[in-house]
């Protein structure tokens, strides 16, 4: 295990612990995004990659909804929760030509 690696873990398991809504989690060529949404009926993830095609998210045991994503590339993303957009915590961010706010992934930050 590389430092670097060992670093961005500890620093994701801080977030995590703090309740931090989104955090991508490289797995074989795969970033894992979530967000808590304990009261949400329906989550959807929209990223750039695919032209902002709607993603339903999984509900999972700790009232965090995820999904997984294709990492082979830089992205915005953002969700939708129960029909409005919310928009996680996260390191980069863009605003686009309309004022709006979205998360970028970086695949090599």
């Amino acid at each position: 295990m590389t430092i670097r690696f060992f670093l961005r873990w500890v620093s994701a398991a801080c977030l995590v612990a703090a309740g931090c809504s989104s955090l991508p989690v490289p797995d074989n060529n795969l970033a894992v995004f979530s967000i808590r949404a304990p009261g949400a009926t329906e989550v959807d993830f929209f990223c750039s990659c695919d032209g902002f095609e709607p993603r339903p998210a999984a509900r999972g045991s700790d009232l965090a909804w995820s999904v997984s994503v294709s990492a082979d590339r830089d992205f915005s993303y953002f969700f939708v929760v129960d029909g409005r957009v919310s928009l996680p915590d996260c390191s980069a961010r863009e605003t686009d030509d309309l004022g709006a706010t979205s998360c970028i992934f970086m695949k090599n930050p």
